[in-house]
């Protein structure tokens, strides 16, 4: 909040990259934010580049 940032904005990850096991409950929360960044990624193209502007 005091960076101007909503809540529901922020997106906890973790590196994986020294582990060598897999955890449900974090890999959970890591889909679900990847899920979320794409569903942000997919609403700006959308805004970017409306539909009659899309090649069919």
């Amino acid at each position: 909040s005091r960076l101007g940032v909503p809540v529901s904005c922020v997106l906890p990850v973790k590196n994986y990259s020294q582990e060598l096991e897999l955890e449900i409950n974090c890999d959970v929360l890591l889909l679900t934010a990847l899920q979320q960044m794409l569903n942000f990624a997919d609403d700006y193209l959308d805004d970017v580049c409306p539909m009659e502007d899309k090649p069919k």
